[in-house]
């Protein structure tokens, strides 16, 4: 009734899913009630290398049910542990060839039905964009334990929980850890003069702070 979307995070079928968040069953029920309910949705899929072997099979299966989704390369937020690059350059060729694997399925789908909207990482190539996701502005994180969170990324930094005096709105909006408000590319010295910039939006604002300390930078 007020035209609220609703992002599920699915990593994979069955056991890809499972082998890192678990409840496929549970959650293959609740994108059906979705469905079902002419709820507005989309799916969001986290890539590792636990999940990476599937995301071809997760592909076709939500090309089948006209399901929009985003594929997420895994960003580490913990920066002690993102600096250990042993084994990247690896994956990312890992990573690229199931990317051409899911696009040549995308490809066959094309004369068999109406491809959903999909998009790869934060990339934005058919409008500007000044941020690259609606953290702390028009989105909000709900963790299973009914935690709010500005982005799913920091669900283990919640700023408040569904349970709490204030409804859910009240509680982003009136949030002061993570000031979304800064987080525009054009304010970023770095990127300002990218031809790029209003596609790439400067990357995660939270990942460019916790790694340089700050967001004007690349």
């Amino acid at each position: 009734a007020e035209k609220i979307s609703v992002s599920v995070s699915l990593d994979g079928i069955g056991e890809y899913h499972d082998c890192q968040r678990g409840g496929f069953k549970k959650v293959e029920k609740g994108i059906a009630i979705l469905q079902d309910s002419d709820v507005s949705l989309a799916i969001l899929t986290t890539v590792t290398e636990r999940n990476l072997s599937g995301i071809p099979q997760l592909t076709r299966y939500l090309m089948e049910r006209q399901l929009p989704y985003r594929l997420s390369l895994f960003r580490e937020m913990d920066i002690k542990r993102s600096e250990d690059h042993h084994g990247l350059s690896d994956f990312n060729s890992k990573v690229i060839q199931k990317l051409h694997e899911c696009y040549d399925i995308i490809e066959e789908c094309i004369f068999d039905m109406e491809v959903p909207f999909h998009k790869l990482c934060d990339i934005e190539v058919i409008k500007k964009r000044q941020r690259n996701c609606g953290a702390g502005n028009n989105s909000i994180t709900v963790g299973h334990r009914g935690q709010i969170a500005v982005c799913q990324a920091l669900l283990d930094n919640p700023v408040g929980t569904i349970f709490g005096e204030n409804d859910a709105l009240s509680v982003i909006s009136g949030q002061r850890i993570f000031p979304f408000q800064d987080y525009f590319v054009d304010r970023n010295s770095e990127c300002s003069g990218c031809r790029w910039r209003y596609m790439c939006t400067g990357g995660c604002p939270f990942l460019t702070v916790a790694k340089n300390g700050s967001f004007n930078s690349k």
